[in-house]
């Protein structure tokens, strides 16, 4: 496990919570999605730059396609590549980490983008703000195909493309699956009421979305809803599934514990208090999955929880 903090990124033995290693690393810490582990490589960026940080502690800095450009969002992180938005032009770059090598580049404009990598074919599958979806050969970036289709957050799991996109009614989105071999829409709905989607995942059987008022469940087979959870606060992150139980964080930095087969809140803890002015940082800051248990952070401490 590796954690950031005042400049250093540190690195855990999880079984014996003994240190492994620290070092000096410009982290940014507002975006979750900018410091995580794939394949046994830390990845971690800065305002500029991409850093690959083996189990040993040794560090590498990504071959990017220009230097001094800003990073605007690492978009997506597999074993052996790394998707990622740089420069004032919101241009998406893929990278393959083995080779520390620029494969291509696409401009998805500022809307933003999310990137699916499908090993079985090679293929990347980008959906972007601005009514596109687009399969990339991921070894040269040559187009496969595309479709004029709008996506504010997507899913992939098997084949299947999940988007979510809000409609012209203020308190309703629409909720559609598209599988990506045929590409065939396999069903849409309109889901309300819901004033913001924050994130899209995908949970067993359900497509969950994390809302402003806690959790909405739909059956990813059909698109019927199946539960909704209402917290009364916002979800800005990403719920995890351990042991059939739903675990997921709200604005307020309280965990909940919630049931798959309804939505019922088991539980609740809250481990710290909540400041009056927040940084949005703290509020990205979800639970994370163990083998064996789940992870979180509270301002001064990392806490671990598994199974007796």
């Amino acid at each position: 496990m590796a954690t950031y903090s005042s400049g250093k990124v540190t690195a855990w033995d999880v079984e014996t919570q003994k240190t492994l290693w620290s070092i000096d690393l410009p982290v940014r810490a507002d975006k979750d999605s900018e410091f995580q582990i794939s394949n046994d490589i830390l990845i971690a960026a800065s305002t500029d730059q991409i850093f690959l940080v083996n189990k040993l502690g040794e560090k590498e800095e990504l071959n990017l396609l220009s230097e001094g450009e800003n990073i605007v969002r690492l978009v997506a992180i597999y074993p052996n590549y790394i998707y990622v938005i740089r420069g004032y032009d919101w241009r998406l770059e893929a990278y393959d980490i083995s080779q520390n090598a620029l494969l291509w580049t696409t401009y998805v404009g500022r809307g933003g983008c999310d990137v699916f990598y499908d090993a079985s074919k090679n293929i990347a599958y980008v959906t972007t703000r601005d009514k596109s979806i687009h399969a990339f050969d991921n070894a040269t970036g040559k187009v496969v195909w595309e479709q004029d289709r709008s996506s504010l957050h997507s899913a992939f799991e098997e084949g299947i493309l999940y988007t979510v996109e809000h409609t012209n009614d203020t308190n309703t989105f629409q909720f559609s699956a598209f599988d990506v071999e045929s590409q065939k829409e396999l069903w849409k709905k309109d889901i309300t009421p819901i004033t913001h989607v924050y994130k899209l995942t995908i949970i067993d059987k359900f497509l969950i979305a994390s809302e402003r008022a806690g959790l909405i469940a739909l059956n990813k087979s059909s698109g019927d809803e199946v539960w909704q959870t209402d917290t009364g606060e916002p979800f800005y992150t990403r719920p995890v599934e351990f042991d059939d139980i739903i675990y997921a964080k709200g604005l307020s930095r309280a965990v909940y514990a919630i049931s798959p087969a309804n939505g019922d809140i088991i539980g609740f803890v809250k481990l710290e208090k909540t400041r009056s002015i927040q940084p949005y940082y703290e509020s990205i800051a979800g639970v994370f999955k163990l083998k064996d248990g789940i992870v979180l952070n509270t301002r001064n401490a990392v806490l671990i929880y598994k199974n007796k």
